[in-house]
């Protein structure tokens, strides 16, 4: 998977933007790959800032919210015809989905890379 950098203040509660100010949501920072980071950093240090770089989370907030609500959906769909849908989309960890059958089955799809998924299946009985 893809990880993304941002360059923050040293207590992370600010973060630089593209455009070279600073933001308090890193979502609205510039995101970099690891050596970008690491530039930004530097061009920091020389000018005697103080920063750390912080790895973005997987999805940025707003992305989490538009997944959230078309499971809302999904879930209604599946309720309707007896399949409980369980995700931790947002939380602890978003890359196993679960689905209980109301006959006692399950399936488990796990997120193993950017294009890849794991699955298994099990009896709750």
């Amino acid at each position: 998977m893809s990880n993304f950098y941002v360059v923050g203040d040293e207590k992370l509660t600010k973060f630089l933007a593209a455009d070279g100010s600073w933001v308090e949501d890193y979502n609205d920072a510039e995101q970099l790959s690891i050596e970008e980071a690491v530039m930004r950093q530097v061009d920091q240090i020389n000018a005697g800032v103080i920063t750390e770089i912080f790895e973005v989370p997987l999805l940025a907030e707003g992305v989490y919210q538009s997944i959230g609500s078309r499971l809302d959906e999904l879930q209604e769909l599946l309720a309707d015809v007896g399949v409980e849908l369980s995700t931790a989309i947002g939380s602890e960890d978003e890359t196993t989905w679960k689905m209980s059958f109301g006959n006692g089955l399950s399936l488990t799809i796990k997120l193993s890379g950017p294009d890849d998924f794991e699955f298994s299946a099990g009896d709750e009985t």
